[in-house]
């Protein structure tokens, strides 16, 4: 999935992306100097897909991070990132929510399942396109 993809004559899309990461909420900053910037793998933060801005995205792995405040606790909400998410699903990619309360409380066990769901994806994925399965990683 081409990960960089701007809807044609939407900057506003670039300079929200970039506000996003630039005003990092402190679970997100946590969760990126904690894990995701150590990883092997690339990640990036607040990347956008297609018409959507991820929190994080590794393309190795076609996986892709939310971390949801209470804001995401809203039924209008909730709807939507049911619906971002099949999309970006339908687009073979992996989504992965987690709520602000297991950075601040559970953060080893967070770290655990992203690399754990990481190196999953990124074996079956050099699987399924023929290439050797990658060494376990993290």
């Amino acid at each position: 999935m081409q990960s960089n993809r701007v809807p044609k004559g939407n900057i506003d899309l670039l300079v929200r992306a970039q506000e996003m990461r630039n005003n990092a909420t402190s679970q997100e900053n946590r969760l990126w100097y904690y894990c995701l910037r150590q990883r092997p793998e690339r990640w990036h933060r607040q990347r956008i897909i297609d018409s959507y801005i991820v929190d994080f995205y590794c393309p190795k792995a076609m996986l892709v991070i939310e971390v949801d405040g209470e804001y995401h606790d809203t039924p209008q909400q909730k709807a939507y990132d049911k619906e971002r998410d099949a999309y970006l699903a339908g687009h073979g990619l992996r989504v992965l929510r987690f709520q602000n309360i297991e950075i601040d409380d559970h953060l080893p066990e967070v770290v655990a399942k992203i690399a754990q769901t990481s190196n999953f994806r990124q074996q079956a994925l050099a699987l399924s396109s023929g290439g050797s399965s990658p060494s376990r990683e993290g």
